[in-house]
This record gives structure tokens, C-alpha cells and sequence, in this order.
């Protein structure tokens, strides 16, 4: 969805730097999962970092939906 979203809006700067930010966020739990202290970290800070997931979900998916037509012709 980041990648999709970052190509809709590739125009706005502030746009981009969040999809980078979700890209780097994506990249660092990806490591925490392979890690065994992933599993040693508390009930809370999982349901940090799973919040935090679905807001930036959401963040992509107003995203995409807010997107212009890539075109005015009518498909």
C-alpha cells in the first residue's frame, strides 16, 4: 500500500517522506520479527507497535482514495 500510495502522490513532499518513514518502520519490524526479543517484549508495547500499524493503514488508505484520476477520459 506505501509503495501504491507514494506513486499516487508523488508530487507532494510531505507525502513522500511519510511513505519513506512507513517504508523504514516496515524494514525495522521485519528485523524485530526475526529477532527473538521480539517475543520478550511486553503485552503493551505489541499493542504500540500494532496501533501504530493500523493508523499508518489508514493513513495509506485515505491516501488512495483521495487520489486524482490518473486521467479525464472516462475508461
Amino acid at each position: 500500500m506505501a509503495d501504491v500510495s507514494g506513486r499516487l502522490w508523488n508530487q507532494d513532499p510531505d507525502f513522500q517522506e511519510r511513505v519513506n518513514t512507513i517504508h523504514a518502520e516496515m524494514d525495522q519490524l521485519d528485523n524485530l520479527l526475526a529477532k527473538r526479543s521480539f517475543h520478550a517484549l511486553s503485552r503493551e508495547k505489541k499493542q504500540e507497535l500494532h496501533k501504530s500499524l493500523q493508523v499508518s493503514r489508514e493513513e495509506l488508505l485515505k491516501s488512495i482514495r483521495s487520489a486524482p484520476c490518473p486521467t479525464d477520459r472516462i475508461q
